[in-house]
């Protein structure tokens, strides 16, 4: 599963989560939330608990387009 890069961006600002904070709070490491942040291919699992910490739907996080 692929992460858009804007949409995670446009998320973590509207809770105003640092890169940091979003990977105390989800217990990932910081290298998994900087590869989700940046668009780059994660765990479905992974992106759940992203957008459940984030306060979105997964499909708010993921990229569509192909």
């Amino acid at each position: 599963m692929k992460t858009n890069k804007i949409k995670m961006q446009i998320a973590m600002a509207r809770a105003k989560m640092t890169s940091g904070k979003l990977s105390e709070l989800t217990g990932l490491s910081r290298t998994s939330t900087g590869r989700m942040i940046s668009g780059a291919e994660c765990k479905p699992h992974n992106v759940g608990i992203v957008a459940e910490a984030l306060g979105v739907d997964v499909t708010e996080l993921i990229d569509t387009e192909k």
